[in-house]
């Protein structure tokens, strides 16, 4: 016996489960998406010091009984980093000055380079095309001292010809580094955690691997570091020096009779370089000439004398 309703009460029962079941499809489908490897993923979990390192995570791709794949993510302190990290600022200047003493003054600006615990890079002296010496030095110096060295060789200078200075802020640069090594350095550790737990030769292989690709990073890192490091803790100043243009005035006394008596005594000299250069020309030039016209004078006779045969 059928009551009036049940007919349609069964539908909205039938239609009910039908969604049901296509709703719980669509989460599993959508899990399944998000989630590597789905419902069958084992997961390994390797916390150390969460608040600056962050979590490991190793996926397991069941394949062929042995092959897994390796995910490793890392977080916390990089924006802890950059808002304390100190200021970085690479400092350089170029200097002009007139001294009267190139060398000396080279040598000057070396030693004061030394005595600020800095160093010479580069040093050069010359002789331009006027005769008078030139050259330029570059040295190293702490950061902190690079105003002082600065004045003493101002301060040594006869004359300032020209200064110029650069400052260059690499704060940004300098802490993304550190903290993109901070990073790969808490990637290594957790890859060789994961490590110890491979279990079999393909396990290790790949962890390997991917050891080798963070340990490459972070050797490039901490080389760009230590560059920028240099760099700011030590400013450049690059010399360059010239030698003060002087006007020197004869020393010795004027006398007229000396003068004249040592420009004659030049002109007899020029004539007597004169007549003997005369009398070797004409030595020479007679005893080739003669030769020579005695050869055509004769050659000239020869000749004649066949013409009339």
């Amino acid at each position: 016996m059928k009551y009036p309703g049940q007919s349609g009460l069964w539908r909205t029962v039938a239609i009910v489960t039908i969604v049901t079941l296509f709703m719980f499809v669509v989460i599993g489908t959508v899990w399944n998406t998000i989630m590597p490897n789905g419902f069958m993923m084992r997961d390994l979990v390797f916390t150390e010091n969460e608040q600056s390192v962050g979590s490991a995570v190793m996926g397991y791709d069941m394949m062929d009984g042995y092959s897994k794949s390796f995910t490793v993510s890392t977080s916390g302190s990089a924006g802890e980093t950059a808002a304390t990290a100190e200021q970085k600022i690479i400092k350089t200047a170029e200097l002009t000055i007139s001294v009267d003493g190139v060398q000396a003054s080279i040598d000057a600006i070396a030693a004061e380079a030394v005595k600020q615990n800095g160093f010479v890079q580069s040093s050069q002296v010359y002789e331009d095309v006027y005769g008078n010496l030139t050259g330029w030095i570059t040295i190293r110096v702490p950061a902190s001292t690079f105003e002082a060295v600065i004045a003493t060789i101002k301060n040594s200078a006869v004359r300032l010809e020209g200064e110029s200075r650069n400052a260059q802020d690499v704060t940004e640069e300098y802490t993304d580094l550190e903290a993109r090594l901070i990073a790969a350095e808490a990637q290594e550790s957790q890859y060789l955690l994961i490590l110890e737990d491979a279990a079999t030769v393909g396990e290790v292989l790949a962890v390997q691997e991917h050891l080798g690709t963070v340990r490459a990073e972070i050797e490039s890192l901490q080389g760009q570091i230590n560059y920028l490091t240099n760099l700011t803790d030590y400013s450049t100043v690059t010399v360059y020096v010239n030698e003060e243009t002087k006007i020197n005035f004869p020393t010795e006394k004027f006398d007229l009779i000396r003068d004249f008596k040592q420009a004659g005594h030049y002109v007899v000299v020029l004539a007597q370089k004169t007549l003997t250069a005369l009398v070797w020309t004409l030595v020479v030039g007679l005893t080739i000439a003669i030769p020579v016209a005695l050869i055509g004078w004769a050659g000239w006779k020869i000749a004649k004398r066949f013409r009339r045969t």
